[in-house]
């Protein structure tokens, strides 16, 4: 049986930015909550936001790594749970 193989060098340069992008902002977020900044609360919500937009890219980038190298339920699976994540975002906000 032979291993298929697939880069994600992509899925790790795109982990490493996010990293750091939401490190650098939720800083910046403490810093003005220590400043008692009245709009510190909102723009932490934009935060949680930016964490489910970059994990729901991530999870493009891997799915469509799985479709290239021909791994089918993976593909599927991984978009499924792309699915199930904006539904329980989309439920949250409407409930």
């Amino acid at each position: 049986m032979k291993e298929r193989y697939f880069e994600v060098d992509m899925l790790i340069r795109i982990q490493q930015i996010t990293w750091y992008l939401v490190m650098v902002y939720f800083a910046a977020i403490y810093v003005l909550f220590m400043l008692d900044f009245e709009g510190a609360f909102e723009l932490a919500r934009y935060g949680i936001i930016l964490i489910l937009g970059a994990t729901v890219l991530k999870l493009v980038v891997l799915a469509e790594r799985f479709r290239i190298a021909r791994l089918r339920r993976f593909w599927l699976l991984s978009y499924l749970l792309v699915l199930i994540l904006a539904a329980v975002a989309v439920l949250r906000y409407l409930l």
